[in-house]
C-alpha cells in the first residue's frame, strides 16, 4: 500500500475522504454508514464473486439447520423406540 499525504487533500480525493470520514466517524453507526462502509470496501471485488459466496454461505446455514433438524427427529424416534421398549417390558 503506499500512502502519500498532502495538505490539503487533492480535489480527487476529497469525496473519497469524506466518505472515510463519514463511515469511520465514533459514535452510532446506523445502517446507511455500515451498508456504506460494505459498499466503500467491496467496491474493487467482482459481482459474481460476492454472489457465489452469498449462495454458499446460504446453502451452508441450510444446511446446517437441515441436518440439525433431523438430529432431533432422529432423537425423538430413538426416544420413542426407548419408552416403547420400557412399556411393554412393565407390562411383563
Amino acid at each position: 500500500m503506499l500512502a502519500v499525504f498532502a495538505d490539503p487533500a487533492p480535489t480527487g480525493m476529497k469525496p473519497i475522504l469524506d466518505a472515510e470520514a463519514r463511515v469511520f466517524e465514533g459514535g452510532s453507526r446506523e445502517w446507511g454508514g455500515v451498508a456504506g462502509e460494505l459498499m466503500w470496501r467491496l467496491q474493487g471485488v467482482d459481482r459474481s464473486v460476492l454472489l457465489a459466496a452469498n449462495v454458499l454461505f446460504v446453502g451452508l446455514i441450510v444446511g446446517t439447520v437441515t441436518s440439525l433438524a433431523k438430529k432431533k427427529r432422529l432423537a425423538a424416534v430413538q426416544y420413542q423406540e426407548l419408552a416403547d421398549r420400557e412399556a411393554a417390558c412393565d407390562d411383563c
